[in-house]
């Protein structure tokens, strides 16, 4: 008898929530229960239900997009409001060092990887080529005024 005919469909056989009992040929009860299949969709389950937990904000001060417990407005980089009209900020004391060791990095790997030597096979081919080319170009000169003496 195939699942079927006993009543099963495919949504209760993979959400394991439902167990049916039944007449066995012996007249005992049978029950048949999908074990596997019902704890791996109890934890897809449970997953699911923890992501969606999670986007709406955990139920915590009114969720991830609510209003919040904050006291001030958000939205100041590193939490610092702005300094009234006319005034500069003060730079810290790594602020210096910092910016002028990445100016001279910039200087220096800018300046020279552009005058690094070109050393690339495709370049020493070339190179060679030429070579040959020359050296067969004067073979061929002095094979001339040889052909012209006889």
């Amino acid at each position: 008898m195939s699942l079927k005919e006993k009543g099963w469909n495919l949504v209760s056989i993979w959400s394991g929530a439902i167990s049916k009992e039944e007449e066995g040929s012996a007249g005992q009860e049978v029950k048949l229960k999908m074990g596997a299949m019902g704890v791996c969709m109890g934890m897809v389950r449970a997953r699911a239900r923890s992501t969606v937990k999670m986007l709406r904000g955990g139920g915590g001060a009114g969720g991830r997009w609510g209003p919040g417990d904050q006291e001030r407005a958000p939205g100041y980089l590193f939490n610092r409001t702005p300094l009234p009209p006319g005034q500069k900020r003060k730079w810290e004391d790594w602020e210096a060092p910092y910016y002028i060791t990445g100016v001279l990095a910039v200087l220096i790997l800018g300046v020279g990887l552009n005058a690094k030597p070109d050393t690339t096979i495709e370049t020493w081919a070339h190179k060679k080529a030429l070579e040959r080319l020359q050296q067969q170009q004067q073979d061929k000169e002095q094979e001339l005024p040889l052909a012209n003496a006889e």
